[in-house]
């Protein structure tokens, strides 16, 4: 960690440990912020906050609504996951075939077949991984060298936002 910082050398710094370490929310990281950092609470006003939460006019909810709608379809949000909801509640209790339960079968033997034994307990986690066109022989391995967890590297790469990916 630094010491005796400029609140603008701070925020650089807060910016550069959020890319590290990358963000929950859009996949790439353990880090809860909601932005890319370096903002700063400067002018920060709990009154403000308090406003935000006020109930908004008739006018300003209808400028949300349409903000929120599908622009493929001009649907309303609301109206998309009402229909998800809807075909969710459609296939509760629906059986497959026999032959398509004997091919889900089939195809996962299959699959389990090839894993060694410590594969069959976390598959992913045995995967050799190329980082930046380096081959690394586990995702252990990148974790221990990258100084991230396992997770943070299985994230990094199922994000495609870095050179990372597993070694086909």
């Amino acid at each position: 960690m630094e010491s005796n910082l400029s609140e603008l050398g701070a925020l650089a710094l807060e910016r550069r440990y959020i890319r590290w370490y990358g963000r929950k929310d859009i996949g790439t990281g353990i880090l809860l912020n909601r932005t890319d950092g370096g903002d700063g609470a400067n002018g920060f006003s709990p009154q403000a906050l308090e406003k935000m939460k006020q109930p908004k006019s008739e006018e300003h909810k209808i400028k949300i609504s349409i903000s929120n709608s599908n622009p493929k379809t001009g649907k309303a949000l609301a109206a998309c996951l009402a229909n998800l909801e809807k075909a969710t509640q459609s296939n509760i209790g629906r059986k497959h075939s026999k032959e398509t339960i004997e091919k889900r079968k089939s195809s996962l033997k299959k699959y389990l077949d090839s894993l060694s034994e410590k594969e069959k307990k976390r598959p992913w986690f045995y995967k050799k991984v190329v980082i930046d066109g380096k081959v690394i022989e586990s995702v252990q391995k990148a974790a221990s060298i990258y100084k991230v967890s396992r997770q943070t590297v299985h994230n990094r790469i199922k994000s495609n936002k870095f050179d990372w990916k597993y070694y086909e």
